[in-house]
């Protein structure tokens, strides 16, 4: 009777996954051969030490490598933040060109339909616009149109304090000459001026109101409405059918009331008759007074040159 035989036989990849979850031999029977009515035990192969060995260790001992040096790994890292940035310069290059080409192909469509877009022109005091990054093709492009705009934004800012600035001056100059206009009619229309201008602001509309208050003596023109309400009501209507028929009846208002001009002055008094001229040759027997106002230059000359020669 043959004696029994152990064979090993190797196992497969799915077996030796089995045996690194769970590395206690498993056994196997192997099939019976043909020379013998008994089975054959068959015992598997104990599992080697470096496939046996967890998978825990395996990566302790990548770890326990050698590092690399402080000085090549900065330089790593500096190198990979360098080409980081510049991938995403590229990038936004690449979708400011495709912008490009999409604006320029929806203007050659337009074009081809007939019609134009038409850019909005902007004011020369408007705040200028802050540039993006986006809308550059290289990144010093970007720094010059930042440049430029630190520039204009600071103009800008000194361009709006000054009218601003000039703004105010102007409204409170306009209010001190309103109020002193207002203590004006007071004074010359009594205490009951501003219940007057009461009646026409309650009785007519603020353009109105805007055009009268535009007169030249317009505290006048409101006082005589204010205690004529037929002609006012008149006057108002007609302004608000038509403000320039209103406006001209205004105008026709005012000089309506306009003081009559001063009489003439009286005709200037005749003015004395000059004195008679005293010349020719002075008498024998009389002497010429040189001191004499009503002397003419000739008579002085003859009279001096007389004297000289006595």
């Amino acid at each position: 009777m043959p004696e029994e035989t152990q064979v090993a036989i190797a196992p497969d990849m799915s077996q030796i996954r089995a045996m690194l979850a769970d590395p206690t031999p498993v056994k196997q029977q192997a099939e019976p051969t043909e020379t013998s009515d008994k089975p054959v035990e068959v015992k598997t192969a104990e599992p080697t030490e470096a496939a046996a060995e967890p998978a825990d260790k395996k990566l302790e001992q990548e770890e326990t490598e050698e590092a690399l040096p402080e000085a090549v790994t900065k330089r790593i890292a500096k190198e990979s933040e360098k080409q980081a940035k510049i991938q995403g310069e590229i990038a936004r290059a690449v979708s400011a060109r495709k912008a490009a080409e999409h604006e320029l192909a929806k203007e050659k469509e337009l074009a081809a339909k007939g019609s134009q877009p038409v850019k909005p022109a902007q004011a020369a005091d408007a705040r200028p616009v802050k540039p993006i990054l986006d809308n550059f093709q290289t990144y010093a492009e970007y720094q010059t149109a930042v440049s430029k705009y630190d520039t204009d934004h600071d103009a800008w800012l000194i361009a709006e304090t000054r009218k601003a600035s000039s703004e105010e001056y102007k409204a409170r100059e306009k209010q001190t000459a309103a109020q002193a206009t207002w203590n004006a009619a007071v004074k010359e229309h009594g205490s009951e001026f501003p219940a007057l201008m009461q009646t026409v602001i309650d009785a007519t509309s603020e353009p109105f109101q805007v055009a009268v208050s535009n007169l030249e003596d317009w505290p006048k023109m409101a006082v005589h409405l204010a205690k004529n309400p037929a002609e006012l009501a008149e006057i108002s209507a007609q302004f608000n059918r038509n403000p320039y028929q209103g406006t001209a009846a205004l105008g026709r208002l005012q000089d309506k009331l306009k003081p009559a001009p001063k009489a003439a002055a009286a005709a200037a008094e005749t003015l004395p008759e000059p004195p008679k001229k005293i010349g020719g040759a002075a008498a024998a027997t009389g002497a010429v007074k040189l001191d004499d106002e009503r002397l003419s230059f000739g008579a002085f000359k003859s009279g001096l040159k007389k004297a000289l020669q006595s």
